[in-house]
């Protein structure tokens, strides 16, 4: 697990909480710039994880912008992309608190019934794209 050296509990809680209210509105910018500019790249790459997927719908669940449920319909053109929640940046002091390694998020997702799990690294660690099938 992660912690950046802030602790447990309320006192982190807050400091996660008010960091993701105060950047918000410029999450984006401020992505591109800590990035400098590869998420455009690791957002590509997530969607062509997808393309040998079998046909269905595709689902981008914490939607936030949409820009990956925008790749998705570049890539899969005749199938139907659902993004899930424009609300994700309300709930990412949570997920800060709650995040799991790589290993540990396939096997979570292997044990909601995802068949053919696998992850991916990029950005030296800092990113990993995730994929299943239902």
């Amino acid at each position: 697990m992660i912690t950046f050296g802030l602790g447990e509990g309320p006192g982190k809680a807050r400091f996660v909480r008010g960091m993701f209210t105060r950047i918000a509105e410029r999450y984006d910018l401020m992505n591109g710039l800590m990035t400098f500019g590869m998420h455009h790249s690791w957002r590509r790459a997530a969607a062509r994880e997808t393309i040998a997927s079998p046909e269905g719908p595709g689902l981008d669940l914490a939607t936030g912008t949409g820009d990956l449920a925008f790749e998705l319909c570049e890539i899969h053109r005749h199938r139907l992309i659902v993004g899930g929640d424009r609300e994700a940046y309300t709930y990412l002091p949570q997920s800060v608190d709650r995040f799991v390694g790589p290993p540990a998020l396939a096997a979570l997702m292997t044990d909601v019934g995802l068949r053919a799990v696998k992850y991916r690294r990029l950005g030296f660690g800092t990113v990993t794209i995730h994929t299943g099938v239902a």
